[in-house]
């Protein structure tokens, strides 16, 4: 979660839901997590977007992040990387 909150815009929300090591974020309304999910994978990062787990139209700026691999400078880098791109988009 330090990662996000350091390389993150200030308006990302993160929550924690139980049962799992995932994180479910809410990007700023002007990120399609769709097209967050193709510029990411351009750096080898993977997210997920939050419309896959929905049947309604909403959490279309929302995506999941897993975080059950070890803290290294490649997780660091990698939401670095994303956060860059999720600025860019807003």
């Amino acid at each position: 979660m330090q990662g996000i909150i350091e390389h993150f815009p200030g308006d990302t929300k993160i929550s924690r839901p139980q049962g799992g090591f995932v994180l479910w974020l809410e990007l700023n309304k002007k990120v399609n997590a769709f097209k967050l999910r193709t510029e990411a994978i351009k750096h080898h990062i993977s997210v997920v977007p939050g419309k896959i787990f929905t049947a309604s139209c909403g959490y279309s700026n929302h995506i999941r992040i897993s975080f059950g691999k070890p803290w290294n400078e490649d997780v660091n880098y990698g939401l670095m990387m994303l956060g860059k791109i999720i600025k860019k988009m807003t």
